[in-house]
């Protein structure tokens, strides 16, 4: 059995892009060049006596500078970067993990490697409670889209073992799934940054606006799309799913107040604790 290279599941650098301010200040007046780097250096299992060296991508460097304007979207968009930003660096650092856990002998999972792997799910949570309500569609869409890459590539470790096993296909199967969402993130967060940076702010809805609830409601179904049942990711939510509300709470599935892409979810609020969302499986 050979090493298995799982930084495919790495995706690019977000260089220029979630952590720099655009020019004019905090307020947002303005763009930062927005700068992404593909690829990343390749690693291999520290036992397997012949590993198997993916392929480096060649690196590449593309930087889009946004017409100044004030005030555009970036700011409003900065929190939710910072935390795609955030859950990219534990992608890698899981992806490093889980490589070293693959011998000569199969998959022998390490307890910080397991950790690492379980964490992922609330990483990914709290990264869609990040994006913001009440954008125009075109954001939205482009948010959930890199959202959806980071998910399938968390859902790709459900493949990943509980226990010591002779054998990494299943988990080579979930890897590869994760390796497509890797190699187009680059690009959609790219895409992402200067449509950002070149639009308008909108107005931010308030904290019991039902359009906050309906990002949750998306990012919910997206998730259980990726990671539902042991499932490995896969899921291109390249289309804004339609969010539609009850006239009133309904008794279906223990209580609905609305359907989002079609399955059913209760959505309560409280000034305390905010919006709960639960999107039912379906």
């Amino acid at each position: 059995m050979t090493a298995l290279v799982v930084t495919v599941l790495a995706g690019g650098g977000l260089t220029g892009c979630g952590g720099t301010s655009p020019a004019g200040g905090p307020g947002g007046g303005g763009a930062p060049a927005v700068t992404v780097t593909v690829g990343s250096t390749a690693a291999t299992g520290p036992t397997a006596p012949t590993p198997t060296t993916a392929t480096t991508p060649t690196t590449a460097t593309a930087t889009t500078t946004a017409p100044a304007r004030s005030p555009s979207a970036w700011a409003q968009l900065r929190a939710y970067l910072a935390r795609v930003d955030a859950l990219d660096a534990r992608l890698k650092r899981a992806a490093a993990l889980v490589n070293g856990d693959i011998t000569a002998s199969g998959v022998r999972p390490r307890p910080a490697t397991r950790a690492a792997v379980d964490a992922l799910e609330a990483d990914v949570l709290a990264t869609g409670r990040a994006v913001p309500a009440g954008m125009p569609s075109a954001l939205t869409r482009a948010s959930l889209l890199v959202f959806s890459e980071l998910a399938s590539r968390a859902a790709a470790f459900n493949g990943f073992p509980a226990v010591a096993t002779a054998s990494d296909a299943h988990l080579r199967a979930c890897l590869a799934v994760g390796a497509r969402a890797a190699a187009r993130f680059p690009a959609d967060v790219a895409a992402l940054c200067a449509l950002a940076a070149s639009s308008p702010a909108s107005a931010v809805p308030q904290a019991s606006a039902r359009a906050t609830a309906e990002v949750l409601a998306r990012t919910q179904r997206i998730w259980g799309r990726e990671a539902c049942c042991d499932s490995c990711g896969g899921y291109v939510a390249d289309t804004l799913v339609p969010v539609v509300w009850h006239p009133q709470t309904t008794t279906v599935n223990g209580g609905s107040d609305g359907t989002v892409a079609g399955v059913d979810f209760a959505a309560t609020y409280r000034a305390s604790t905010g919006w709960t969302v639960v999107v039912h499986a379906g």
